[in-house]
């Protein structure tokens, strides 16, 4: 039987038995958080979506990323004590976990490793698209993003979603949240309640949504290609061309990471993504900096002058 999650599907069947005896399946509800998802485990989505959130000083928190069935949970943690932030699960459903040194033994010589390597990439672009939609585009098409994102991961027009955690997702006050909500249920685009939104008209909703959409919806759809290494042309169709035993399997299919050895790789994605993580909050702190530096202006403006 292959997993729901489509990086182990995108696996051989003689790689997936060899890994399947050390995975254990999960099922979770709506807002609960991945026990130590980033830290001693690694989690393979199946019929959810996960949601990973960057927490400020000031205890506000934002979504900097999610992931569906098309990969992995918990990989800022390779290679040292960092993580991102809390791993919240969006939806009610199943997902596969590991053991977080287990994990990185089978990274390092097998098809997996080839796998998590290509899906590295495609989630450092996905990240750093979402910096940019929080820092730049309105709150409505953003909310309309990230509905029909879950929506086309979980592949059901109704599900669970309270507003407080879709505020909390896409950095948005509860207030201006229920505004939103409400404008797009009188259009009949959405249905809500307090625990599930029902989307009603997707090509509506599409033309809410920011451009941000089609976008991460093409990182989310890249297809993973696990393909096992080149035989040579000619006399020697039969002798397999290896790559050195010294070399990391993750980076010779991520370029950008030009290191001899897996332990190498680990630590410059970790970089890379402590670095967009980092870049995430300096932003979303200088949109509410200069959020109330307009309000001091206008109460200036609005205060009327004693004579």
């Amino acid at each position: 039987m292959r997993s729901p999650n489509r990086l182990l599907a995108s696996l051989s069947a003689g790689e997936y038995q060899r890994i399947a005896p050390r995975l254990h399946t999960i099922r979770l509800s709506h807002g609960s958080t991945l026990p130590h998802c980033g830290v001693a485990r690694v989690y393979f989505p199946g019929t959810g979506v996960s949601s990973i959130l960057s927490r400020m000083a000031d205890g506000t928190t934002i979504e900097v990323a999610s992931v569906g069935s098309e990969g992995v949970v918990g990989l800022p943690a390779l290679g040292s004590q960092f993580s991102a932030g809390p791993y919240l699960h969006v939806s009610h459903g199943t997902l596969q976990y590991m053991a977080l040194n287990v994990f990185e033994a089978f990274c390092a010589r097998t098809e997996l490793g080839r796998a998590v390597g290509q899906f590295c990439g495609v989630f450092t672009q996905s990240v750093m698209q979402l910096v940019a939609c929080n820092r730049l585009h309105p709150m409505e098409a953003r909310c309309a993003r990230w509905i029909l994102l879950t929506h086309e991961r979980l592949q059901r027009a109704n599900f669970e979603l309270t507003q407080p955690f879709l505020a909390m997702a896409i950095g948005a006050k509860s207030g201006e949240l229920a505004d939103i909500m409400v404008r797009l249920a009188e259009r009949q685009i959405v249905k809500h309640d307090a625990a599930s939104v029902t989307l009603l008209d997707p090509i509506a909703l599409r033309r809410h949504a920011c451009s941000c959409y089609p976008v991460l919806r093409k990182i989310a759809q890249t297809p993973l290609n696990v393909r096992p290494p080149r035989r040579d042309a000619g006399n020697r169709a039969n002798v397999v061309t290896m790559r050195p035993q010294s070399a990391c399997t993750l980076c010779g299919l991520t370029r950008d990471y030009p290191h001899k050895t897996h332990a190498e790789c680990l630590r410059a994605l970790d970089a890379d993504l402590r670095s967009v993580i980092q870049r995430a909050k300096q932003l979303t702190s200088l949109r509410g900096q200069i959020a109330f530096e307009s309000m001091k202006k206008f109460e200036q403006f609005a205060t009327p002058r004693r004579s």
